[in-house]
């Protein structure tokens, strides 16, 4: 969309900071799942092995601090996707 529409000056301005936050979110989510997941799961399962409750600790922090950027980016896009920008 922002190919077809030529939207790409918006990045560079500050009141279009949800669409950075969106491609950011988009590649680290990517990363993670294709690379970082795999790269780490054996390691992963071992630890999980060695100490369970640790392991469903940090990663359900980890979880929800993705969730929590996702959703100041999601209500970010909307507001601004309305005229609200944030300059």
């Amino acid at each position: 969309m922002t190919w077809r529409l030529d939207l790409w000056a918006r990045f560079r301005e500050t009141g279009f900071w949800w669409m950075d936050a969106t491609v950011i979110l988009w590649a680290l989510f990517m990363a993670m799942v294709f690379v970082a997941e795999p790269l780490a799961q054996r390691g992963l399962i071992e630890r999980a092995a060695r100490d369970p409750e640790g392991v469903l600790r940090r990663l359900s922090r980890a979880h929800l601090l993705l969730l929590a950027a996702g959703i100041v980016t999601i209500l970010g896009a909307v507001a601004g996707a309305h005229g609200g920008l944030f300059d």
